[in-house]
């Protein structure tokens, strides 16, 4: 079952990383609106997997899971979804391309099944990050979101380890901590987000955007996995 989170945890990471180029699709081929909600729809279907993370990892715990074992569960975890992430920067130009052409069909044809036959990756460019400009406040602003909602099902797991008889109430406080880092996407980063595509300077947005869902996977998470277990172990 450890084998089975890990890898859960990867694809819903990477899914929901991915999504954000579907909405910077939308804007580079002058269809803001129609990459936004097609960026929406990939984030509600990966849900699905998003759903089962938490209850995976709870189960593990009820059934006799360590600390030790969960930390290293999260180090897994953590490690393939920054890797995969990494992979979907590095390889922007072809995702996008991709989307471009279904996005494209969509505006064309409608939400049909045959639209998304568009999406061709013969041809598409290979190894093409985004370029931008560095915008301090995106980056910092993503890095805390992204570190706080993929890391909230593992740092509250630990401490109910540690707190076994209130694990209930503990991960009650899932959707607090969740919470929080969407209220920052939602009033902060994604309204400037808006604001970078219509001043025509969206590169620069995606960008850092996108380096600080890297720096949140792959230090922010880790940083309050650390400190949750110092102050509880």
């Amino acid at each position: 079952m450890d084998a089975l989170i890990v890898v859960i945890f990867f694809l819903f990471v990477t899914v929901e990383s991915s999504a954000l180029i579907a909405r910077y699709a939308g804007w580079r081929i002058g269809s803001v609106s129609l990459g936004y909600s097609f960026h929406n729809a990939i984030l509600s279907l990966n849900r699905f997997l998003g759903f089962l993370i938490g209850p995976l990892i709870g189960f593990r715990v009820d059934t006799g899971m360590g600390a030790a074992q969960l930390l290293q569960l999260t180090a897994w975890s953590l490690v393939l979804a920054a890797l995969g992430t990494s992979a979907v920067y590095l390889f922007w130009g072809a995702v996008n391309a991709s989307f471009c052409q279904v996005l494209g069909k969509i505006r064309q044809n409608g939400y049909r099944v045959h639209s998304f036959s568009a999406m061709r990756w013969t041809g598409t460019p290979g190894i093409s990050p985004l370029k931008g400009r560095f915008v301090a406040s995106f980056f910092y602003s993503s890095a805390v979101t992204t570190g706080l909602f993929v890391s909230v099902s593992f740092v509250l797991n630990l401490v109910a380890i540690y707190h076994f008889d209130y694990r209930g109430s503990i991960l009650q406080l899932t959707g607090v901590v969740s919470g929080i880092g969407s209220l920052l996407l939602n009033f902060y980063t994604n309204p400037h987000l808006a604001v970078s595509e219509e001043s025509g300077n969206a590169d620069d947005g995606y960008f850092s955007v996108f380096l600080g869902k890297i720096l949140g996977i792959a230090v922010v998470s880790p940083a309050l996995i650390a400190t949750v277990w110092l102050i509880f172990h």
